[in-house]
């Protein structure tokens, strides 16, 4: 008898994955009817005490989004309708070998950072995050990773004394791409090369650790990133800066072209300033 009942279990369980994965689509359309509705309400509550309820509803439709696409897509790999593709993964550790030849882990790269041992997405931190009492929302930015391979992300580092491991104080690059601004997982990005005879290098990504802030870091990095790409040729540089950090590069010589609004994943917005600076022509 307990086998027939796990039989039919089993049969009852492959015909409701069968119905989802046929169905996905038309179950897929109020859902995503339902977050199109609360972010069209929360434009229009934008500066009214009832934005934080539209905001809830915002963030309760994005999650309702994924469990139910999560769903759909267990249930059409149960289904048969989709056959999962075997590839390598390494887990392990990521780790740097610096100038004096030491080994030691990586603290970030692009959009991942390391928490206990373990890789974790920005997603995954930004979640973490809002979890605390007072935090509604949390925006985590992540590194652009073509800067790290193309050789043009710059690091600063304090050294840590006799045992402990350099600190990581400020960072920031500047790329002969395409791409103004996002980490990896901004769709936006253009990974097409620039003409240094005609384009402006893009100065990309900067950050500087609270604790070290006003200190010149910015600047000293900011110079080497341009000394840097006038090296490649280039003689202007573009960016597009958040609003902290206009005040420094005012001072460094650039000048503001036009405000932007960044769309963020939680329905806000950020927004930014692309600024430009033309280094001046040389005379031979």
């Amino acid at each position: 008898m307990l086998r027939l009942a796990r039989e039919r279990a089993e049969a009852s369980t492959r015909s409701v994955s069968d119905l989802l994965a046929v169905a996905s689509h038309d179950l897929r359309q109020p859902i995503h009817s339902m977050g199109l509705a609360a972010a069209l309400l929360r434009q229009r509550l934008r500066g009214t005490p009832e934005e934080a309820v539209a905001r809830r509803l915002v963030r309760s439709s994005t999650q309702l989004v994924e469990l139910f696409n999560g769903l759909l897509s267990v249930s059409q790999l149960d289904a048969g309708r989709i056959v999962p593709q075997m590839r390598h993964l390494s887990a392990g550790d990521l780790m740097r070998q610096d100038r004096r030849g030491f080994f030691r882990f990586v603290e970030r790269v692009g959009d991942t950072f390391r928490w206990k041992g373990e890789n974790v997405s920005t997603t995954e931190v930004a979640e973490r995050l809002t979890a605390f009492p007072g935090v509604d929302e949390a925006t985590v930015y992540g590194v652009d990773t073509q800067l790290i391979a193309d050789g043009t992300y710059l690091v600063a580092e304090a050294e840590g004394g006799a045992s402990a491991a350099p600190l990581i104080v400020g960072c920031g690059g500047w790329s002969k791409r395409k791409t103004l601004y996002g980490g990896d997982q901004w769709t936006g990005r253009e990974a097409a090369l620039l003409d240094p005879q005609r384009d402006a290098a893009k100065i990309r990504a900067f950050f500087i650790h609270p604790s070290w802030a006003r200190r010149g870091i910015g600047s000293m990095i900011l110079e080497a990133c341009e000394n840097a790409a006038v090296a490649a040729g280039f003689t202007r540089f573009e960016m597009g800066a958040t609003l902290t950090g206009v005040p420094l590069y005012q001072a460094r010589g650039y000048v503001a072209l036009e405000n932007l609004e960044v769309p963020l994943a939680n329905g806000e917005s950020l927004p930014i300033v692309r600024m430009e600076k033309q280094m001046p022509r040389t005379v031979p």
